[in-house]
């Protein structure tokens, strides 16, 4: 969270530095854009156990961090410094490995294979500069597995549907290329699934949230 926020004021200050300079011009953001991305997220998911009918091991949540990266594509309607927009991306997700010790000796690992989303935008335009927030609803293709400590493990994958929401800031290097950093944040809620064929008796419970820290290029058309 420290290197997101620090990447934020750095983009910010080089931002803003250089719009004062022109700030009677208001860049052209309209029209369709392609684009990629990559990016650092962390992920914290929650992990609990319980047997069928039985006994509860509450095991709290789990932290995981990985690289990201991907593509997206969008399109901007502008009026004045008013900018609203749609955009779609996909990309790859993290990993995260864990040991339950609470009354429960077992280990487990949760991964994100692919994630992507569907959001709107709407910002604010400085001179080159684009101010924004987004939100919208995300899916990610989530995997796992459960079981003893020493093996063997269960395994599971599923696709999990959620918010996203967050905001950056996006300058404009030329008429067509531009440069951004954002923010996103997702939540992709709890799924529970039985442990079988290995395990049937137990259950495996599970909620996730994601916050992701993005640079990109993006080519206007």
């Amino acid at each position: 969270m420290q290197r997101m926020a620090r990447l934020l004021l750095v983009f910010t200050s080089v931002a803003f530095g250089t719009s004062a300079a022109t700030a009677d011009t208001i860049h052209n953001w309209a029209g369709a854009y392609v684009g990629a991305y990559a990016g650092h997220e962390w992920m914290r998911s929650t992990h609990d156990l319980s047997m069928v009918g039985g006994a509860q091991f509450p095991t709290g949540s789990h932290p995981g961090q990985g690289f990201v990266g991907g593509a997206n594509a969008g399109y901007n309607w502008q009026a004045g410094r008013f900018v609203v927009g749609i955009e779609a991306d996909v990309g790859t997700g993290s990993r995260m490995d864990f040991v339950h010790r609470n009354g429960f000796q077992a280990a487990g690992s949760t991964s994100i294979s692919w994630q992507t989303s569907v959001r709107a935008r709407f910002g604010l335009a400085f001179g080159p500069v684009l101010v924004y927030g987004t939100a919208g609803v995300g899916w990610a293709k989530v995997s796992g597995t459960d079981g003893p400590i020493a093996g063997p493990f269960a395994r599971w994958d599923e696709t999990r549907q959620g918010s996203v929401f967050g905001g950056g800031l996006q300058y404009a290097l030329t008429d067509r290329w531009s440069a951004r950093a954002e923010a996103l944040f997702g939540n992709y809620g709890g799924r529970c699934h039985k442990l079988a064929p290995l395990y049937p008796a137990v259950i495996s419970c599970g909620g996730m949230r994601s916050t992701e820290a993005r640079i990109g290029v993006n080519y206007r058309f």
